[in-house]
């Protein structure tokens, strides 16, 4: 009987962390950034669009390839408003 030997730096090569905040992610999870970090990195680009086009919560979430309920809470949390 032959034992075999464990790499341990082959199991941990599959591990996948966000490359900004460090966070585990699926191995097979899409990217580099966690989905936190991809809303947070998004956020400055969807305020200037807000403020600059009349565009409803639906169009924003559309245009950035966001879910709905991120702008939605963003707009309820005071971080997002439309123009006047």
């Amino acid at each position: 009987m032959s034992l075999r030997r464990i790499d341990l730096n082959e199991n941990t090569s599959r591990i996948k962390h966000c490359t900004k905040c460090g966070t585990a992610l699926p191995r097979r999870h899409p990217g580099d950034y966690c989905d936190n970090c991809l809303y947070d990195m998004k956020y400055k680009d969807v305020k200037e669009y807000v403020l600059h086009n009349d565009v409803t919560e639906l169009e924003v979430s559309d245009h950035f390839d966001l879910p709905l309920e991120v702008v939605q809470r963003w707009i309820k949390e005071g971080h997002l408003s439309y123009k006047e």
